[in-house]
């Protein structure tokens, strides 16, 4: 949402209740495997009808998950960043309003800041405070705004990591090098020194391709993180879309600068939480804000 529109307050589906959570995704499962199933012999005419009827649907159904990029407006970053608002449509006539905001790992890096469980601090005075590059909210929390899964700041461990679950299946870890790496929650880690995590979920593109059975039915404003997989990293804010329109795309269009393909995304909490926050030459933008506190942020913070 943007300007001065107004959205009601955090939902169960913005944030995690300890009752009854509402999700936004659906389980990253395929569909049933029928490869060993029985197959039964077709009469001619009805397998040329079935034929028929596959081949005429086919472009239609990849058309309505096919985005095209409108307009891009490079807007004023600080050294080190790449700032752009994208303008896109896809085939069934969506739009999308994305903020990306790129870095190369060479020449920055993200940390979390926690603000606790009494921290009202807005994003924009914790980017500010922090000297950051840029900003956005990070991951969810329960009414009482306890953190939900792994979070760790400065090396403090401030929540254990959940089980992997939809909200929860992967973490972004930084380590005291500066390296950043995006991962499952089930994946192997490196036996590095880990100075800040952030758990969320779901992840809405893997090896380059949107995840499949992502929920395609509520919309709400996103907050995502991604890599290209060669060291480049963004920050990405989206207008009202479901999670399964974010992840094709974010793996059909070329999102990041330079052509460069997302390869890994990581959903962080949205709706009402939504917001980012760019240092410019001439001070901060705020193209997404949040309605209210959230627990904690993740920061592009520059190299030494």
């Amino acid at each position: 949402m943007h300007g001065n529109q107004m959205q009601a307050g955090p939902t169960a589906s913005d944030h995690v209740t300890t009752t009854a959570p509402r999700f936004d995704h659906e389980p990253e499962t395929a569909a049933c495997d029928l490869s060993n199933a029985p197959v039964r012999a077709m009469p001619g005419s009805v397998l040329s009808r079935s034929l028929f009827l596959a081949v005429l649907l086919l472009p239609s159904a990849l058309l309505a998950q096919s985005w095209t990029r409108e307009k891009v407006e490079a807007l004023p970053a600080a050294q080190g960043l790449s700032f752009e608002r994208q303008e896109w449509r896809d085939a069934a006539g969506e739009t999308a309003t994305l903020h990306v905001v790129a870095f190369d790992a060479r020449r920055a890096t993200f940390a979390v800041a926690d603000q606790g469980a009494e921290g009202t601090n807005s994003l924009a005075a914790t980017v500010a405070a922090k000297g950051a590059l840029a900003g956005c909210n990070g991951g969810f929390f329960h009414p009482d705004h306890r953190p939900l899964g792994l979070v760790t700041s400065g090396g403090n461990a401030v929540s254990t990591e959940a089980r992997s679950s939809p909200l929860q299946s992967g973490v972004i870890l930084v380590f005291a090098n500066g390296s950043v790496r995006l991962q499952r929650v089930s994946e192997s880690r490196p036996r590095l020194v880990v100075r800040d995590a952030l758990q969320a979920g779901p992840f809405l593109v893997d090896r380059g391709s949107a995840v499949a059975d992502l929920n395609a039915a509520r919309r709400a404003r996103r907050t995502l993180v991604a890599s290209d997989g060669k060291g480049g990293w963004a920050l990405v804010v989206t207008s009202r879309l479901t999670l399964a329109e974010t992840g094709r795309l974010l793996a059909s269009a070329d999102v990041l600068p330079r052509g460069a393909g997302v390869q890994r995304a990581l959903n962080f909490d949205g709706g009402s939480s939504t917001a980012l926050c760019v240092k410019q030459p001439s001070g901060y933008a705020n193209p997404e804000s949040e309605f209210g506190a959230v627990r904690n942020f993740l920061l592009v913070l520059p190299r030494p």
